[in-house]
């Protein structure tokens, strides 16, 4: 058998882990109700352990979960106590939501069916994972739109003309002197040019905002003379027409120069909202609190964040030289495998498992990696978004709890052994007190019934002194026969399992003073409000009857007086039974409390000296205490 010192400091190391642990760890009963928590549990959801306890644990879950939560446990019970591994929502305190990955295993013990439950607080990745998707969803989507908006824009510039003006320089060696000889509708409706009065005027009166430098090209490449000859430049400063335009510039014969405007200010806009994206991305990418990568089809590191480089102990140029494989060991590469061509043939948009990664240094360690495809416009996959996050620790721990709740449950079977044992034990002493009890007292109703027998024989006969003697054999023999019965209430205090229910005190107290038969000499007060109490009612009225009685066979005075009182403390009710009596040195107060212990000689008063042991012995198991305030004369 193993040493119980031993195995109460495993119990406590453990019961100090569970008290410590960061993740949540519980105990729930096949009736759905939590019967032991951790702080991690209550800190997490900012519920009280006793709300968690009081309420089924469904109620705590986010209404879409709970039927696939139960579910799931009902899956488990089928199969006979199959593990249970799920990621649920639950109501915080405050209403908000948090998400909790449950490991979940089923133990059908002799203390009935258990489940031992650690969670996993996940509200922090969920947030950033959706944070991430909705930045991936975004830019996609603008990418889309600025793709169809540039598909339609690059259809207009096909199918319309564009705003072309012609301009013919007169003179070479003066650059204002180029000189619009025409211009087509496109021009007038989009540059808002009066085509008819522009005609024969300098393009900076065509154009009044135009720089000097750019009237400098123009003229440069008017003086180039080579036919067909094409340019482009953009006006990024609004100093034309108002507007950001790509210009195209193509010198013509006759030292004539086209000029040819293309409105590209909603493009350029749609450019700078899909640049401002992709910094929003990027910058959610690299200050991500777990690692995440872009990944190509054929499985290289595109992309990698500080964080990932942490974990795995690589540089960003030495990650891009590998593939997830080359870090994977070849124990995790069927399950790789198969999430990767379920994704390739679009079975699935993304997946979520847990595998183990090869550091930098050699060691494995565990991951949790959720993978996104991100497809083109055909549906093909164009590269994968990756999360990484190391759960070493989070594996070490459940090994740990695991190793925990195999020693949990063999020090549970003990503790049911030495409880049957007890038990057992307790029936033994019982029947031992009651037989004893049973067999000592017929030979003691047998020597008072002779020396009754004795008496009647001789009577007449006897000296007066012989009379005496036969009396106090009597005497004694009752006394004995009284002992024994106290004897068997002792020994039965705690063996007889009662049920706790609502007691009113001051019923109770009627009750008991009512069976002690009370005589009208005695002065009995009851001060304070009584209160109510869930207790074990039999036990109460035996402290409260043997502690009255008590007060009233020691009362020496005619005017007897007890008064019964109660103060309700922070924690717990103070009752009081006081009397007027002879009172108790104080170098005797702990005697009075062990059985058979009486300060007067029992020929003076019939006491057994078990009342007070038995009142302290029933408040011992109950947790309570008991103790008196007395002094010589005082009561």
């Amino acid at each position: 058998m193993p040493d119980s010192q031993t195995s109460f400091s495993e119990l406590s190391r453990l019961q100090t882990f569970f008290s410590l642990a960061t993740d949540l760890f519980c105990v729930a009963g096949a009736d759905g109700y939590l019967e032991r928590i951790n702080p991690a549990f209550c800190k997490v959801l900012g519920y009280s352990e006793e709300h968690l306890r009081s309420q089924p644990l469904l109620s705590f879950l986010h209404p879409d979960d709970r039927a696939r939560s139960q579910n799931a446990v009902d899956r488990s019970l089928r199969g006979e106590g199959i593990p249970i591994a799920i990621e649920n929502r639950w109501l915080h305190q405050d209403g908000s939501l948090r998400w909790l990955e449950w490991n979940i295993t089923p133990v059908n013990g002799e203390e009935g069916l258990l489940f031992y439950g650690v969670a996993r607080d996940n509200t922090l990745r969920k947030q950033v994972e959706a944070e991430t998707q909705k930045l991936t969803s975004a830019l996609e989507s603008q990418l889309q739109e600025t793709t169809q908006r540039l598909v339609l824009y690059a259809d207009l510039v096909k199918n319309l003309s564009l705003p072309v003006n012609i301009f013919q320089l007169l003179d070479p060696a003066d650059p204002r002197s180029l000189t619009l000889i025409t211009s087509n509708p496109a021009a007038a409706d989009e540059l808002g040019i009066d085509i008819q009065r522009s005609i024969g005027k300098s393009i900076c009166e065509v154009f009044p905002k135009i720089q000097e430098t750019l009237l400098e090209r123009h003229a440069q490449i008017a003086q180039q003379l080579i036919p067909n000859q094409h340019y482009n430049t953009i006006y990024e400063d609004d100093q034309v027409i108002g507007g950001l335009f790509e210009v195209r510039l193509f010198s013509l014969p006759d030292r004539c120069l086209g000029v040819a405007f293309e409105n590209i200010t909603e493009r350029a806009q749609l450019e700078k909202q899909v640049k401002e994206s992709k910094a929003r991305l990027r910058t959610a990418f690299d200050k991500a609190a777990i690692g995440m990568a872009r990944m190509s089809v054929d499985g290289y590191w595109i992309e990698v964040n500080h964080v990932l480089c942490g974990i795995l102990g690589y540089t960003p140029d030495e990650l891009q030289q590998l593939t997830f494989k080359d870090i994977t060991p070849e124990s995790e590469h069927p399950q790789d495998d198969m999430y990767y061509n379920q994704l390739i043939a679009g079975e699935i948009e993304s997946c979520a498992f847990e595998k183990q990664y090869r550091h930098s240094q050699g060691t494995l360690f565990w991951a949790n990696v959720t993978v996104s495809a991100l497809r083109k416009r055909d549906g093909s996959i164009c590269d994968f978004i990756v999360t990484i996050e190391d759960i070493e620790r989070r594996k070490q721990a459940e090994l740990v709890l695991q190793e925990r709740a195999i020693e949990l449950r063999r020090l549970n079977r003990q503790l049911a052994q030495s409880r049957r044992t007890l038990t057992r034990r307790n029936e033994e002493l019982q029947h031992f007190s009651y037989a004893v009890s049973h067999d000592l007292k017929a030979p003691l109703r047998a020597i008072a019934s002779l020396s009754e027998w004795l008496e009647e024989d001789l009577s007449g006969d006897l000296p007066e002194e012989s009379q005496k003697h036969l009396q106090l054999i009597r005497q004694r023999a009752e006394r004995m026969a009284r002992l024994l019965d106290g004897l068997l209430d002792y020994s039965r205090v705690g063996c007889k399992q009662t049920h706790l229910e609502m007691v009113v005190v001051r019923s109770l107290l009627d009750e008991v003073i009512d069976s002690l038969g009370v005589t009208c000499k005695l002065q009995l007060d009851i001060v304070g409000e009584m209160p109510t109490l869930e207790t074990r009612k039999i036990s109460l009225s035996q402290v409260f009857s043997n502690l009255i009685s008590n007060g009233i066979k020691h009362c020496n005075r005619d005017d007897c007086h007890l008064t019964i009182a109660v103060k309700e403390q922070k924690d717990f009710y103070e009752f009081s039974v006081q009397d007027n009596g002879p009172g108790i040195d104080s170098a005797h107060h702990d005697r009075i409390f062990n059985i058979f212990q009486t300060l007067q000689d029992r020929d003076q008063v019939d006491n057994s000296g078990i009342g007070l042991a038995i009142v302290k012995k029933i408040l011992d198991l109950e947790g309570g205490e008991i103790w008196i305030e007395s002094e010589l004369g005082q009561g």
